[in-house]
């Protein structure tokens, strides 16, 4: 009868000692699924966030040319010119970070839309500066918004560790994603900002 017994302990000990090898097994069996299934809903998100930026500086550009008629470059010109007109091209190029050729062809879409005039210095003849015209006072006073501006003034309200974090975290995608170094405009648009000349070239 002992040994019935003690026979009998041993099997279930062995079988207890199984079933829990089963479940560490098990255990470890989901847990490595449930971080597959969470780093692949992690990766949609992340996917997900990304094309909605894009889509939503789209959408916002296209909105912009359809009520204005304007690009988002070409506003962000016309609102300087008119913060601090009248301004040499120069100067103009200097304060929204692009290369005076682009701002040239930038101020001629703008003149042939009538918004500005370029004017000669009284004194030296040789200087020329930027004015905004009363059709272009009129379209800024409709008040076009730009989504940087909209953008940048939520930013502005973070603690400056959110502002950090943020940084840091969209540096890390642009390197992710290989983007170009010398794309350093502050203009949020999916337009491209060299514009081609009024004659196509």
């Amino acid at each position: 009868m002992k040994k019935s017994r003690r026979h009998d302990e041993k099997m279930i000990s062995k079988q207890n000692i199984c079933a829990r090898r089963e479940n560490a097994c098990a255990q470890r069996v989901f847990s490595v699924y449930y971080t597959s299934m969470e780093q692949s809903l992690i990766n949609q998100q992340v996917i997900v966030a990304l094309r909605q930026i894009t889509r939503a500086i789209d959408l916002h550009s296209k909105q912009l040319q359809k009520e204005y008629g304007l690009t988002v470059p070409q506003l962000i010109s016309l609102k300087r010119i008119q913060t601090e007109e009248p301004i040499s091209v120069g100067r103009l190029a200097g304060q929204i970070s692009l290369s005076h050729a682009t701002v040239t062809r930038i101020l001629d879409r703008l003149e042939l839309k009538g918004l500005v005039e370029r004017c000669r210095d009284t004194i030296d003849k040789r200087k020329i500066s930027v004015r905004v015209t009363d059709a272009g006072k009129e379209l800024l006073d409709q008040n076009p918004t730009l989504m940087q501006e909209v953008f940048l003034r939520r930013f502005s309200n973070l603690e400056d560790w959110e502002k950090t974090l943020i940084l840091s975290s969209i540096q890390r995608l642009a390197s992710m994603m290989d983007v170009e170094d010398n794309d350093t405009h502050p203009i949020l648009s999916t337009e491209p900002l060299h514009e081609q000349r009024h004659d196509g070239k």
